[in-house]
């Protein structure tokens, strides 16, 4: 028999707290050593736990505003611009306005709290409000009702049924960022090699350099006109915002019609295999990859298409190029505008000029690269069942649908163990 389980609401499950922007007219509130997140910084984010955002502030600008230092283990929950992003805090840090935090109380295991609020972000989404922007407020999180384990033994059965697929999840993640790295280290091994001093990339360069639209057969980017959700949809709409480092995710993104995907297909919206992707508006470049699958889905304009001319330049090769330290430089200093969204302009950014070598050559450097291609591929295809498998299990699991009574915890300590 499983223990009992209790409806409550989520401040009966910690304290909810709202964050803050310190004012960036003081120079001296921001570049501390204080951890300082917001929304943004939780976008295609691949992991439970963070550490840090891309901002810091001083110990002082954390004094000056009411952003407070919350506790490692506390859940971040963006409740603005958009609403459902979930991360649990790895050590101290901030967050800005745009969360609100929950800090377990004694009764609440961590781990759980982040999975009920993952499954319930769709949910806390419909309640948001506003004009400017939907938003949700703390007072609506906090009374939010929701259904758990009474016993926190229970609540660490469940997250540990969760947590264990998400542990294999996040660990071929970081396979796959090694590898990533040494397929970048080997190409600019490679580089230099056959082009010495001379630069991988230039804005006027000289005959021996090729721009972008020679190197590709087309270079262009999504629908820019969204279709209507459709909720029996069965084809992915992908937008930015569904991009990982090594491929998308559906589990939240929007689904269209039949009708819809043909018109997307009509209008060479699909991308096709050894096509390139990357991120064109918000956080452009953040997210480069190769589809290596022919799928029935459609993109939006955020994201760009590089179909290469295999006969200039093989797909690995220039998937390289474009995540070179040097390329991403030029095309953020160079090919981007906007302030509230910066995007990348297409039409400039396939002017970029890039020093490659001969087809000939790129075959010296081929078998390394494809090879880890084909590891990644192999380690993103385990990882898209697991997270299937993982989106199937938690609504069951947090509705009491499945016992985990008889789940054995990793370590349990024999003088707090229940009858549960």
């Amino acid at each position: 028999m499983g223990c009992s389980w209790i409806h409550t609401t989520i401040s009966g499950l910690g304290t909810v707290v709202g964050g803050a922007t310190p004012s960036t007219k003081h120079a001296e509130y921001w570049g501390g050593e204080v951890p300082w997140l917001s929304p943004k910084d939780l976008t295609g984010y691949r992991y439970r736990y963070i550490s840090r955002g891309e901002r810091n502030i001083t110990k002082e600008g954390q004094l000056s505003c009411s952003t407070k230092l919350l506790p490692t283990g506390t859940i971040l929950f963006s409740s603005r611009a958009p609403i459902g992003y979930v991360a649990i805090a790895q050590n101290p840090l901030c967050t800005n306005q745009g969360f609100k935090s929950i800090v377990p109380n004694e009764k609440t295991d961590s781990l759980f709290l982040y999975y009920l609020l993952k499954c319930n972000a769709a949910r806390i989404d419909g309640l948001g409000s506003g004009t400017t922007f939907k938003e949700v407020s703390g007072k609506v999180i906090g009374n939010y009702e929701v259904l758990v384990p009474e016993n926190i033994w229970t609540q660490r059965r469940v997250a540990n049924v969760l947590g264990t697929i998400d542990n294999k999840i996040e660990l071929n993640q970081k396979i796959n960022d090694y590898l990533a790295e040494l397929a970048q280290t080997l190409f600019i091994g490679w580089f230099e090699l056959h082009a010495g001093e001379r630069d991988i990339a230039s804005l006027t360069g000289d005959d021996e350099y090729c721009t972008l639209d020679k190197l590709c057969s087309r270079i262009t980017d999504g629908a820019h006109k969204s279709p209507k959700a459709d909720p029996d949809g069965a084809y992915p709409m992908l937008s930015v915002k569904d991009m990982r480092q090594y491929g998308f995710s559906y589990s939240s993104c929007k689904r269209i019609s039949k009708a819809d995907y043909d018109d997307m297909l009509a209008n060479d919206c699909i991308p096709k295999v050894d096509d390139i992707l990357v991120a064109k508006d918000g956080s452009y470049l953040k997210e480069i990859f190769i589809t290596n699958k022919q799928r029935e889905e459609a993109i939006l304009s955020s994201i760009a298409i590089f179909r290469p001319d295999t006969r200039r330049i093989a797909p690995e090769v220039l998937l390289q190029y474009l995540k070179h330290p040097r390329v991403l430089k030029l095309v953020s200093d160079n090919f981007v505008s906007g302030s509230a969204l910066p995007r990348i302009v297409l039409k400039d950014f396939k002017k970029l000029m890039l020093l490659v070598p001969e087809r000939s050559i790129q075959e010296e450097i081929l078998p390394a690269l494809r090879s880890i291609r084909g590891l990644i591929h192999i380690n993103e295809e385990e990882s898209e069942r697991l997270r299937s498998l993982r989106d199937l299990l938690l609504p069951k699991l947090m509705s009491n649908e499945i016992d985990v009574s008889k789940i054995e915890l990793p370590t349990l300590p024999n003088n707090h163990l229940s009858d549960c």
